[in-house]
């Protein structure tokens, strides 16, 4: 993560879009149709604030590498301040020696 920016959300938003996310995304998306679910575009993100007092421009930060061990299928459920997330599936990723980064964002 190497920069926050956001109108009605903050976001922390990767450097760049790795090969290895477009893959998984389309991989992702493509089920979604086949079930005949919708399948909305995204990019690698943190969300920081779904209600931020005020909009924020392009703040640039100090990277942060970003380990990733699992990955979660969600569905966004509910309105305002009882909107929620409920987990639909989740796929552990290989583990990695505590020496080695992953690079994936």
């Amino acid at each position: 993560m190497n920069r926050i920016a956001g109108e009605t959300h903050w976001t922390a938003l990767a450097q760049g879009e790795p090969p290895e996310f477009t893959d998984v995304l389309t991989a992702v998306q493509a089920e979604l149709l086949r079930e005949g679910l919708e399948a909305s575009n995204h990019r690698p993100h943190l969300t920081l604030s779904y209600w931020p007092p005020e909009p924020l421009g392009i703040l640039p930060i100090r990277p942060i590498p970003w380990r990733i061990d699992e990955i979660l299928l969600v569905r966004g459920c509910g309105h305002g301040p009882d909107y929620h997330y409920e987990v639909l599936g989740s796929w552990g990723l290989h583990a990695v020696p505590a020496d080695a980064q992953i690079e994936l964002f």
